[in-house]
């Protein structure tokens, strides 16, 4: 993907939200108030928001950043209520997590959940897919809230997670996996 697609020009954001893009999506315009709002940031501590993965009555910690649940039956949620990404492709996609969804979290800093990853390019899928990542994980990083990429299969090579949840069904039970630990929880069957 090329960043310099989704240069900032003249948009009003907050410090932390300018903080969180790399030089190269600001430009030449904003690159004074880039530099400034890093170093206001770097001193600027938010506490953590703490999600939950939920599956049934089972309860995991999900902590901020940028986690991966690969689910194909459907049984993991997250909460408190997160705010789910708008359903877009390609460049829109892009935008969508440059733009829109920083200025969402600077109204109400929740958990952030991104369904249907691997589906959200047609073209450049790798390269798009890593640079999504890159961004989800900035903005988890930069406002301390969970970010879960849901349905990732495909990419669980290409991104550095904090977490990885995964639906394991073994010899007629459900369990959740969770990675890097590799611990597995039994979870009550659902049929």
């Amino acid at each position: 993907m090329n960043m310099q697609r989704y240069i900032l020009v003249k948009e009003k954001l907050s410090m932390r939200h300018l903080a969180m893009l790399y030089k190269e999506e600001v430009g030449e315009e904003l690159l004074e108030e880039w530099m400034r709002a890093r170093e206001a940031v770097r001193y600027s501590f938010l506490s953590p928001v703490v999600g939950e993965v939920v599956v049934n009555d089972l309860r995991l910690s999900l902590p901020y950043g940028l986690s991966c649940i690969v689910d194909s039956y459907g049984y993991i949620s997250v909460l408190p209520e997160p705010i789910m990404v708008k359903d877009c492709i390609d460049h829109d996609f892009i935008r969508y997590l440059l733009y829109d969804l920083p200025k969402m979290l600077d109204e109400d800093r929740r958990p952030v959940l991104v369904e249907g990853f691997d589906e959200r390019f047609t073209k450049n899928a790798v390269q798009g897919l890593i640079y999504a990542g890159d961004i989800l994980k900035r903005v988890g990083i930069m406002y301390r809230v969970p970010v879960a990429v849901k349905y990732c299969i495909n990419t669980l090579g290409y991104l550095k997670w904090v977490n990885t949840y995964i639906i394991v069904k073994r010899e007629g039970r459900t369990y959740l996996q969770q990675l890097p630990e590799n611990i597995y929880f039994e979870v009550r069957d659902y049929e």
